[in-house]
C-alpha cells in the first residue's frame, strides 16, 4: 500500500513539473512576438511567479499532499491494524464460543446421556421396587411359614431339624406263614410240606415309625453335625402282639461329624458301614443311602448294609469320593455250643453279663451212641451200646473274637451316567482249634471207648 502511494506522489510530482515548463515556453514565445509587432503600448502585467516558485510551490504542495497520504496511511495502517485485532478478537471469541458450543454440544450429550440413564435408573428402580416388594412378601411369607410351621429349629448357631422322623402305620400279608412281624426272616420260610407253608398270617404294625434329629452349626472353614435316628422294632423279653406290644426303643444309627469346606469328612459313631452303596458319592445320612425301595425292613438278600461303630474319612470331589474307615468287626458263622463236640472255638453265644444278648430262639434234641460197654452174661461178653441225648440250641446272635476292627476302603464315582462304586474289605477274626480231637474222645462223662483198648487222650489247644 506504501509503495503504491509513494508512486503515485511520484507521478504526480513529474506530471506537475511538466506543465510548468510547458506554461514558461508558451509565455516567452508571445513575449518575443509582441514586441516585433507595433501594438499599442498596453498597461505593465504584473510579474508572475518564477519556475523556481512554482516548483517550489508544487514541492511544497505535493509534500502536503504527501504528508496527508502519509498521514492517511498511518490512519489506515491503524484501522487495519485495528481491524487485524479485531478480526483476531473476533477469530478468538468465534473459536471460544465454538469450544463453548462444543461443550455446551457434550454438556447437552452427557445431560441427554445423564437423563437417559437416569430414566434407565428410574425404570429399574420401579422394576426393582415391584421385584423386591415380590421378594419381601415371600420372605415374609416365608418367615411366617417359619414361624407357624418351622422345619428347623434355630438356636445359638445351631439348626435343630427333625429331618427323617415319621410315622408309619404298616401291614403284612403272606401266603405261608413265618410267625414273624414285618421283617421277615428269611431262614424261616417255609418249604413244602412243612406245617406253615399252607398257613397265611397277616399283622399290623407302627414299629417302623422312626425318630431322627439333626444338629448343624457353621464355622468359618467347617461344618458341625450331629445326628440320632431311632425306631421301634427293637425287641424286648417281654415284648408280644399279644396285649401290649410294647416293643422296646432301638437306636438305628448315631454320629457325629466335621465336614470341612475343602471336601475332607471326618464321621465318627455308628454308622451305615462304608460298604453300604450310597446314591452318590460318599455320605453316610440315611437320605443318601441306596435302600431298596421295600416295605420290609429286612431289605432284600443280596443288599450289603451294616449299621454298626464306626469312624472314616473321606474326600469328596466334583465326580469322585474315596474313602478309609475302621469299623466294628463281627462274623456270621454257627459257633460250637456245649454238648457239642468242641473241634474249633469260633467265638462265644454271648455273655449276658457282658451286655451280649445270650438268648436261644429254638432247640432241638439229638440222641446218638457216644460209647460201648462190655458185660458178662454166662461167660459171653455183649458189647451194650451208650446213648446219649444232646439238646443242639440255635442262639440269637454268635459274636466272634475279632484282633482288630474291620478295615474298609471305597471309591465311588459319579459320572454323568450312574454311579460306581468299589471297596474291599479287611478282617482278623480268630479262633482255637483243636486239631486232635475225635469222637473216639474221652469226652462225656467219663464214658470211654474200649472197642480199640486204648484211651485217647485229650490233645491241648492250639491258638491261633
Amino acid at each position: 500500500m506504501k509503495n503504491q502511494l509513494k508512486t503515485l506522489a511520484t507521478l504526480a510530482l513529474v506530471s506537475a513539473l511538466s506543465a510548468g515548463l510547458a506554461q514558461t515556453t508558451a509565455s516567452g514565445t508571445t513575449s518575443s512576438s509582441t514586441h516585433k509587432r507595433t501594438t499599442p503600448r498596453k498597461a505593465p502585467v504584473p510579474k508572475k511567479p518564477s519556475v523556481e516558485s512554482q516548483i517550489q510551490s508544487l514541492r511544497e504542495d505535493m509534500q502536503t499532499q504527501i504528508q496527508q497520504l502519509k498521514q492517511q496511511l498511518s490512519d489506515r495502517d491503524q484501522q487495519l491494524q485495528q481491524a487485524q485485532q479485531a478480526a483476531a478478537a473476533a477469530q478468538a471469541a468465534a473459536t471460544q464460543a465454538q469450544q463453548q458450543a462444543a461443550q455446551q454440544q457434550s454438556t447437552l450429550t452427557e445431560n441427554t446421556a445423564a437423563v437417559g440413564n437416569l430414566q434407565g435408573a428410574v425404570n429399574d428402580l420401579k422394576t426393582n421396587n415391584v421385584s423386591l416388594a415380590s421378594t419381601v412378601q415371600e420372605q415374609q411369607a416365608k418367615v411366617e411359614k417359619q414361624i407357624d410351621h418351622p422345619d428347623a429349629i434355630h438356636f445359638k448357631g445351631i439348626t435343630l431339624s427333625p429331618t427323617g422322623s415319621y410315622l408309619a402305620g404298616e401291614t403284612v400279608y403272606r401266603t405261608h406263614a413265618t410267625g414273624g412281624d414285618i421283617p421277615t426272616a428269611f431262614n424261616a420260610l417255609p418249604y413244602e410240606h412243612a406245617d406253615a407253608y399252607p398257613l397265611s398270617e397277616f399283622y399290623g404294625t407302627a414299629r417302623q415309625s422312626r425318630v431322627a434329629l439333626m444338629a448343624e452349626g457353621k464355622t468359618g472353614s467347617a461344618t458341625l453335625r450331629g445326628y440320632y435316628e431311632a425306631d421301634w422294632l427293637g425287641t424286648g423279653i417281654t415284648s408280644n402282639n399279644n396285649e401290649s406290644n410294647s416293643y422296646v426303643f432301638r437306636q438305628r444309627v448315631l454320629w457325629a461329624q466335621v465336614a470341612l469346606n475343602n471336601g475332607w469328612a471326618f464321621t465318627g459313631g455308628q454308622l451305615w458301614s462304608l460298604a453300604t452303596e450310597d446314591k452318590k458319592g460318599l455320605s453316610n445320612l440315611s437320605g443318601d443311602i441306596l435302600v431298596p425301595q421295600t416295605i420290609d425292613p429286612n431289605y432284600v438278600p443280596g443288599f450289603v448294609w451294616e449299621r454298626q461303630y464306626g469312624f472314616r474319612v473321606t474326600k469328596t470331589m466334583e465326580h469322585a469320593a474315596f474313602g478309609i474307615a475302621a469299623e466294628n468287626p463281627q462274623l456270621l458263622y454257627t459257633a460250637t455250643l456245649a454238648g457239642n463236640t468242641p473241634y474249633a472255638v469260633l467265638g462265644s453265644a454271648g455273655a449276658n453279663g457282658g451286655n451280649y444278648n445270650p438268648a436261644i430262639s429254638t432247640c432241638s434234641p439229638s440222641t446218638s451212641i457216644v460209647n460201648y460197654t462190655n458185660e458178662a452174661n454166662g461167660g459171653i461178653n455183649t458189647y451194650l451200646p451208650v446213648y446219649k441225648t444232646v439238646n443242639a440250641c440255635t442262639n440269637i446272635a454268635n459274636y466272634a473274637f475279632n484282633a482288630m476292627p474291620d478295615i474298609i476302603v471305597k471309591a465311588a464315582f459319579d459320572p454323568s451316567f450312574g454311579h460306581y462304586e468299589i471297596f474291599g474289605i479287611g478282617r482278623y477274626a480268630h479262633e482255637t482249634v483243636y486239631p486232635g480231637e475225635t469222637t473216639d474222645s474221652n469226652l462225656y462223662g467219663g464214658l470211654k471207648d474200649i472197642v480199640s483198648g486204648a484211651t485217647v487222650a485229650p490233645a491241648q489247644p492250639w491258638l491261633r
